[in-house]
């Protein structure tokens, strides 16, 4: 038969393309075996576009996650998860060269703006626990390229140094992961929510940490906190008085506070797997992120 003589569809349990004759109202799948009764609704193009979104997200195969989510926001510009996945798909394919964080935030600011009242609880979920796999991930694995990458040792003292250019572009992308985090933050205490989300306050402390610990560069050659103006010899560090210190320190203080108030259900504390090692006050730095070992790192 020819192809106008089907409606193409995915399989409701595996995804598996499969094709519906004409006049037929269900379809068993011949890989799973699940009775696909398809409404009309569900065979409609942006139906299909999420499915495979979906399946490219179980399968980790970001650049197609990227391409459905863009597909189907040209459709319908207030698909909040379309917008989270969009966000999350530049952050896993960028390179150590990238910096995806403003792109990232654009994302997942929509994804919230555009989410319902009946889809709320599941996009500060999606925010709370993908989200903020993604950006720590993204700022351990910067982290890791600068201690591998940032600093040359020719065996003599006065000819080893810092490689500026990846050390500048490091500090720069922690900034804008910090920013994310505060994004994530300022969602959390938006009107429409109803409890605060610990998980998403969380990753703001863990990602504020970076800026006070020390951590070791080019195996044991030297141990400094590049963001300390005395321990480096570039301009990019981090002033507590400056814009973004004026703009992030009162959220750190007002988390530790919110925390040892209880602030946060045991319930979702638990759902989240934290506890008070989440919400120590990150300027005490991080020893556990300090003996991450280094290795250029490439998040794909």
């Amino acid at each position: 038969m020819s192809e106008s003589n089907f409606t193409n569809l995915n399989c409701e349990s595996c995804g598996a393309d499969i094709a519906l004759p004409k006049g037929e109202s269900s379809i068993k799948c011949g890989f799973c075996g699940t009775l696909n009764k398809p409404s009309a609704e569900s065979q409609k193009p942006s139906s299909k576009q999420r499915t495979l979104m979906i399946n490219a997200v179980d399968s980790e195969n970001w650049e197609d996650v990227g391409k459905y989510a863009t597909i189907l926001l040209e459709e319908d510009p207030s698909d909040y998860e379309a917008w989270f996945y969009k966000g999350a798909a530049a952050g896993w394919t960028s390179r150590n060269i990238d910096d995806p964080s403003k792109e990232i935030l654009n994302a997942f600011r929509n994804a919230f703006a555009n989410s319902s009242d009946e889809s709320l609880n599941d996009a500060m979920d999606m925010l709370g626990s993908k989200g903020s796999t993604l950006i720590l991930a993204l700022a351990r694995g910067s982290r890791n390229f600068a201690q591998e990458c940032g600093y040359f040792n020719t065996g003599d003292m006065f000819s080893s140094g810092w490689q500026a250019d990846t050390m500048n572009g490091h500090v720069n992308k922690i900034f804008g992961y910090i920013n994310v985090g505060h994004l994530l933050t300022e969602i959390n205490r938006n009107d429409r929510v109803d409890s605060l989300n610990p998980a998403l306050d969380a990753v703001f402390i863990k990602l504020y940490a970076f800026l006070y610990t020390s951590v070791r560069f080019n195996d044991v050659i030297t141990t400094k906190n590049p963001f300390n103006l005395s321990a480096t010899t570039w301009s990019f560090t981090y002033d507590p008085d400056s814009e973004f210190g004026l703009k992030w320190l009162p959220r750190v203080e007002e988390i530790i506070e919110a925390y040892k108030n209880k602030a946060y259900s045991e319930e979702s504390l638990e759902k989240y797997g934290l506890s008070d090692a989440d919400f120590q006050d990150p300027r005490i730095g991080d020893a556990g992120e300090a003996e991450a070992a280094g290795g250029c790192f490439v998040a794909t």
